[in-house]
């Protein structure tokens, strides 16, 4: 097996044979089924737990156990990294996968590649809520936002914890360590294109789509830039501690802030201490925007200028050259990854129209 330089091969790859073609195709297939079993078995153990809880605990009395942070954030902790990841890992062991030299990023080039990552969240973030507020005006569902709404009275350190810390490491071992590697043998830009896109899927929203995606490529670029996945877990725990820790923070105060503000009477407005801590408020709040759009403006900035320059260059090395049709077809066109387009695509539109989730549901009930 060939090893290669940084993400370029030092050897010229080999010419696919019908055996790679088909071991490419496999590997695209089998990476992705292997994914869609991972959220099946995280989705239906969740949904084994709630339902135990039921059981043993009236209904009411389980929403509000889910409720609380500590159950809500354990149940995922439990479900998709100790329950369902070692079982996407053994799906996916046997499948080749290049040996490569890891290369040290500089500093300077993984600060600006994380205003740039901080660009590309502020941005997908507008066009998805603008697609989410065109979904509300024209058919008036209001899309699922579960992150938020799980953020919602959480314990920071938990938050950190889960969100910051944990979330990262293993999303980054599934879609850079294992799906990237697996087909990057195959071509290092078409990998890091379908692994991305995944990881924008695999969010299960419209609220996080399109961001997810984006943060995809270039988390796949750090990871085929250098070899080495503590480079795309530091850049997703930076990005997940900018986009939901300081909100967090905010979420409290702001929360006491309305109440103060239901509480007034008709033309009355705050005094003294209340006038001086909705001041705190505002100017917290406005700190906390100026941040995340000042780094986005900056990100926006770095990523013209050094792609005018082209310092930002993607690996596009392959250990084997397949044809063009079979590259895209051993990336998109597999059964595994159509199955997991369509659960995903499936998913995502539920969560968009929830009036149309409960449809479904009261028909699968009454065929039942």
């Amino acid at each position: 097996m060939e090893k290669t330089v940084y993400g370029e091969y030092s050897v010229p790859p080999r010419r696919a044979s019908k055996r790679h073609r088909k071991n490419a195709i496999k590997a695209g297939s089998r990476t992705h089924l292997a994914l869609l079993i991972y959220t099946s078995v995280a989705s239906l153990a969740t949904y084994a737990i709630v339902e135990v809880l039921t059981i043993l605990f009236s209904k009411e009395k389980t929403a509000e156990i889910i409720a609380n942070p500590y159950v809500l954030w354990g149940l995922q902790v439990l479900c998709m990294y100790v329950i369902a990841f070692p079982i996407y890992f053994i799906c996916t062991r046997g499948l080749q996968r290049p040996l490569y030299e890891r290369k040290k990023l500089k500093f300077s080039e993984f600060t600006a590649t994380f205003f740039i990552s901080c660009a590309v969240m502020i941005i997908g973030s507008l066009i998805s809520q603008l697609i989410s507020l065109i979904v509300t005006l024209y058919t008036g569902d209001i899309p699922d936002n579960t992150l938020n709404a799980a953020v919602v009275g959480t314990p920071i350190w938990l938050l950190i914890l889960v969100v910051v810390i944990i979330g990262p490491i293993f999303e980054e071992l599934i879609f850079r360590k294992i799906l990237l590697d697996r087909l990057s043998v195959y071509g290092d830009r078409l990998a890091i294109a379908v692994s991305a896109i995944s990881f924008g899927l695999f969010h299960g929203n419209i609220n996080q789509l399109i961001y997810a995606t984006g943060l995809g490529i270039i988390l796949g670029y750090l990871y085929t830039r250098t070899r080495n996945v503590i480079y795309p877990i530091l850049m997703h725990m930076l990005i997940n501690f900018i986009g939901s820790v300081p909100s967090a923070m905010l979420m409290p105060k702001v929360e006491k802030l309305d109440e103060m503000y239901a509480a007034l009477g008709e033309g009355e407005a705050l005094t003294g201490a209340d006038a001086l801590f909705e001041m705190q408020v505002s100017l917290e709040t406005l700190l906390v925007a100026a941040m995340q759009y000042g780094f986005a403006i900056v990100g926006f900035i770095l990523f013209i200028v050094l792609t005018a320059s082209r310092k930002y260059k993607f690996p596009s090395g392959c250990m084997v050259k397949l044809p063009r049709y079979t590259r895209f077809r051993a990336f998109f066109f597999n059964f595994g990854f159509i199955l997991f387009l369509l659960f995903s695509i499936l998913t995502i539109a539920l969560n968009t129209f929830p009036t149309l989730a409960e449809d479904i549901a009261r028909m699968i009930l009454e065929v039942i």
